[in-house]
């Protein structure tokens, strides 16, 4: 792999560790096929992710995935991406909440009223707009936040292995390791990483996407934590079943998970 190709992949890793251990294993059964990327979360990941994944990009009060992570590890896959407002669809995983205790935090959180529907509890606004769904299954609930719970909550009921995550053998070899926050992308993402007009977007991003999907990517893992230092690692399934690892640490006793957001850019911008 040459060293703009190396400068690529990390520059694409760090820029995904800014949009966003937890759960392992067992969970990717729980998280649709078709989902752009998953996202586990440790409990003690909290302050981080409102650094990286602030409310204005994710659309979710950061108060209510607070109120998850106390529970314990939390899962989240991007269902899919608003086009127009650029905000995701989340689908929230957890073990450590039933749907009850799902349906107050949420209703709390967003300020909404519930209503019950084909095995699932909608969440509504006084109107009747739809802002979400809870439901559960085999002991993991979901919290969807979205507008089409019939589409995506309703399957997710009825889905079996083969239509989920652990299904995807490129992301079943990038399996293991402990971080606060470890990244997934399947090749659902990296297939739509092809389709987005970035060269309108983001220009800089473009070439760097380009590089980047040269290297026949099919999965990759991204782990990122700040205890006891900052430590960032890549690793990639290509075509053909090659691996790439790339990693990253940084110490500075100086160094907090709220000024991490300013160092990676930084960075990114360095190799960029």
């Amino acid at each position: 792999m040459s060293i703009r190709h190396a400068a690529a992949l990390l520059a694409c890793v760090l820029a995904a560790s800014c949009c966003g251990g937890g759960p392992d294993g067992g969970d990717l059964a729980m998280v649709p096929a078709n989902s752009l990327c998953y996202i586990r979360i440790s409990p003690d990941a909290a302050g981080l992710v409102s650094a990286l994944m602030p409310e204005e990009t994710s659309g979710v009060p950061m108060a209510l995935v607070e109120d998850l992570l106390e529970a314990g590890p939390l899962g989240a896959a991007v269902i899919s991406i608003d086009f127009t407002t650029l905000k995701p669809q989340l689908l929230f995983l957890s073990r450590g909440l039933d749907a009850g205790e799902m349906e107050r935090i949420a209703g709390s959180r967003l300020e909404c009223r519930t209503e019950e529907s084909r095995g699932r509890t909608d969440l509504l606004t006084e109107r009747g707009g739809i802002l979400g769904s809870v439901a559960s299954r085999n002991g993991w609930t979901c919290l969807y936040m979205g507008k089409a719970p019939t589409a995506v909550v309703g399957p997710w009921l009825e889905m079996e292995e083969s239509g989920s995550l652990a299904a995807d053998t490129g992301l079943a070899a990038l399996e293991g390791g402990d971080a606060q926050l470890s990244l997934l992308l399947p090749g659902n993402m990296i297939d739509f990483l092809g389709l987005l007009p970035l060269q309108r977007w983001y220009p800089g991003m473009a070439e760097m996407r380009t590089s980047f999907l040269s290297l026949q990517p099919r999965a990759l893992r991204v782990d990122l934590s700040t205890d006891p230092y900052v430590s960032l690692e890549a690793r990639m399934v290509r075509q053909g079943g090659r691996h790439t690892r790339l990693s990253l640490e940084l110490e500075d006793p100086g160094l907090s998970a709220d000024s991490l957001p300013s160092v990676v850019r930084a960075m990114a911008e360095e190799l960029l």
